[in-house]
């Protein structure tokens, strides 16, 4: 498997035409640009990211794939009560105050993390 790296990322709302001819310009000397919105958004996306670890992920992973929650302490290797409390940290990184494995999903989704 390769690995790739995006040495510039331009959001179409973003730049006018000369925006462009910089970025262009920036990129074939070797440097990496990124328009504001990119920036914005991941800034956003490595703050929700370091929370976000691997058991986080999968759980979000699982749920998605129907697996109830009183199912994941046997596919995860973590205690029910753990499960709750990533949960619990998954909305609040959401934003879900009261919510349930639906409304978790359904955030997850519009972020584009499922």
């Amino acid at each position: 498997m390769s690995e790739y790296s995006l040495n510039g990322v331009l959001v179409k709302s973003d730049f006018q035409s000369e925006e462009l001819i910089t970025a262009f310009d920036i990129v074939i000397k070797g440097g990496t640009y990124h328009s504001h919105t990119v920036c914005k958004h991941k800034k956003t996306w490595e703050e929700k990211s370091k929370v976000m670890d691997n058991y986080n992920r999968q759980i979000l992973t699982l749920l998605s794939e129907g697996v109830k929650t009183k199912n994941l302490p046997d596919l995860l290797h973590l205690s029910k009560s753990a499960i709750d409390k990533r949960k619990a940290i998954i909305k609040q990184i959401f934003g879900i105050d009261k919510g349930t494995d639906e409304d978790i999903l359904r955030e997850a989704r519009k972020q584009g993390l499922i």
